[in-house]
């Protein structure tokens, strides 16, 4: 039997929400300014990871921001991040639902590669920045395991599915997904950071991010469902380069 030793973090809805409404700021925004006189293209390299006693995500980040007219310390622009999950502890994974009626599978370790597109909305002060990324489309990569399942109710479940309790059952992760941001049913990260530039062309990036974790089994369980998710929220440390002003 496995158990769960990985502590989760209780992200609240309103910084959800906040990041969330983030992402549509930056697109109207974008919107509304791609009009006016392009003054600056930043291009750049973050190499970090977040991590926890028990897990760690290392990530090499591209991104590129640009300043329209006037508002030069205001950057939107896009990122592509390429990355690992690495979850040790035997990480457990539940359905969305209400707390107590959650079936759930765990695992002995999560290893899953990401490849995502995103978003990002960055302001410069000079040699400080501040600023939060968002995946809009995000590719995960991972092999088949063999998960514990435990279902919550079993007075509720067929007959079928109650031999399936305490017993392994096949889960992969989620292959593509959608704005993680909006809802935990995909995976993917957002992170919001401050980067420190020592001179014009390396500095430290520190910040916190959120990463959703989400497999799906082969075959639908006790209420049809497939779906097994958990988020966790962890400080992140990196390094960036400038590549282009």
């Amino acid at each position: 039997m496995y158990f769960n030793t990985f502590e989760e973090t209780s992200v609240p809805n309103t910084m959800m929400r906040l990041l969330f409404l983030l992402t549509f700021l930056l697109i109207s925004t974008f919107s509304g300014l791609q009009a006016q006189r392009l003054s600056r293209v930043t291009y750049g390299l973050d190499i970090g990871t977040g991590f926890t006693s028990d897990a760690f995500t290392p990530t090499i980040n591209y991104y590129q921001n640009l300043t329209f007219g006037n508002l030069r310390f205001l950057g939107i622009g896009w990122t592509g991040r390429f990355g690992g999950n690495v979850i040790n502890g035997n990480p457990v994974l539940k359905t969305l639902g209400n707390p107590g009626e959650q079936d759930q599978i765990s695992l002995k370790r999560i290893i899953t590669y990401d490849a995502a597109f995103g978003l990002t909305v960055n302001f410069d002060f000079e040699h400080i920045e501040f600023g939060a990324n968002v995946d809009l489309v995000n590719l995960s990569f991972g092999k088949n395991s063999k998960v514990l399942y435990k279902i919550a109710d079993l007075q509720q479940a067929t007959d079928s599915v109650k031999k399936l309790h305490n017993t392994l059952v096949s889960a992969a992760p989620q292959s593509a997904s959608l704005l993680p941001i909006a809802t935990k049913k995909s995976n993917g990260h957002s992170e919001a950071y401050v980067r420190l530039w020592i001179n014009q062309e390396f500095g430290v990036k520190l910040g916190y991010q959120l990463m959703n974790v989400v497999y799906n089994t082969k075959e639908p369980l006790s209420n049809n469902q497939k779906r097994f998710v958990d988020q966790y929220g962890m400080p992140f440390l990196a390094l960036s380069f400038h590549i282009q002003n």
